[in-house]
């Protein structure tokens, strides 16, 4: 979970991010077509 991870290493570790703030996103849909379909094939 993403979401956990993030508040974790952004509230525990006040030396790197004193205020504590969590930043937002990215929201990432794994479900959708990856777009790489136009890249060259070898």
């Amino acid at each position: 979970n993403l979401d956990e991870i993030k508040k974790h290493y952004f509230a525990s570790h006040l030396m790197i991010n004193p205020t504590g703030i969590i930043p937002r996103g990215p929201e990432i849909n794994y479900d959708l077509p990856h777009g790489r379909d136009h890249l060259q094939q070898k």
